[in-house]
């Protein structure tokens, strides 16, 4: 199945509700396909690779963001598509490839495509197909990413529906589990399967996102959930504890490729050393002990 359609009618429209995204996915769908669980892999997917951001403060809403040509400085010469596009900004893109002599890339990825460039003229390509241009994308993402002690201070202090189920997710499993844990991240399911979630501590019970409220547990329990492997340049975490959106699209919109599942991991690839350390301070993580500068022609260290 094809999902670019459905980029194409965010990017027109700009935004909209949760229940409206699903009907789109409903009406360009295959009558095998479960709606519900593909709304949430194409949100994950489109959130990741910056097309659009969900659940904005909490609501229902989603909202595309504008289209842009993004390069790293690690990888100057090759650029990749964010935000909703249409059809016609394919097509200019392309064309302006072409006349800068750039090569262009539309690549299958979960049945829609992303869209690549690389030549030493991605900025005057993206120029000339009228689209904004970026070449430090990993710091723009970086500087936009709210640490988590600034989002546990703005969360809502109140008291959880006590008639609504609970479980907590517990660190010992990597998962949620049936029953109230003291100072756990909590989940309330009423009977009409509406969710809010919350950070117990012993004196208060916050109101957070769902990821936020994982990681918020973590860090005040002082639980290593964040991994980085510097050699293969892999952040990983546990597939029951993603990193929150906006934290997730900096290390995959950096780069330009959505996570990838590994057993019961969700692996962010090609993360430079200097985000990786950025996404693991802001969530309370302590990041590995590596250099994060360079050397010079002369061996040393700058």
């Amino acid at each position: 199945m094809m999902w670019n359609p459905l980029l194409h009618w965010m990017a027109h429209v700009g935004r909209g509700t949760w229940g409206g995204f699903k009907r789109a996915i409903s009406s360009l769908a295959t009558s095998e396909i479960e709606v519900a669980e593909e709304a949430r892999r194409l949100r994950t997917r489109f959130s990741d690779l910056a097309y659009a951001e969900f659940f904005i403060g909490g609501g229902e809403h989603w909202q595309a963001f504008q289209p842009l040509l993004a390069s790293s400085p690690h990888q100057p010469e090759e650029a990749f598509l964010c935000g909703a596009r249409t059809s016609r900004t394919v097509t200019d893109l392309r064309v302006a490839a072409d006349r800068t002599g750039c090569k262009f890339f539309e690549l299958w990825v979960d049945n829609f495509t992303t869209i690549r460039l690389m030549g030493k003229h991605v900025a005057a390509a993206a120029k000339a197909a009228g689209l904004l241009y970026e070449p430090d994308i990993s710091r723009r993402l970086a500087n936009d990413l709210a640490p988590l002690e600034e989002t546990i201070r703005s969360g809502f202090r109140t008291v959880p529906p006590q008639t609504w189920k609970v479980r907590s997710f517990d660190f010992e499993v990597m998962g949620w589990v049936d029953g109230f844990l003291p100072g756990a991240a909590t989940e309330y399911v009423s009977i009409y399967e509406q969710r809010r979630y919350f950070l117990q501590t012993a004196s208060e019970s916050i109101e957070l996102p769902k990821r936020e409220a994982i990681f918020a547990a973590a860090a005040i329990g002082r639980v290593q959930v964040v991994q980085y492997d510097a050699t293969q340049q892999e952040l990983r975490v546990a597939l029951k504890a993603p990193l929150p959106q906006s934290y997730a699209r900096a290390a995959c919109a950096a780069v330009g490729r959505a996570s990838i599942r590994r057993a019961d991991q969700i692996v962010y690839e090609r993360v430079p050393p200097q985000l990786a350390a950025v996404i693991m301070v802001g969530l309370g993580q302590t990041p590995p002990p590596f250099h994060l500068c360079e050397e010079n022609t002369a061996g040393r260290r700058r």
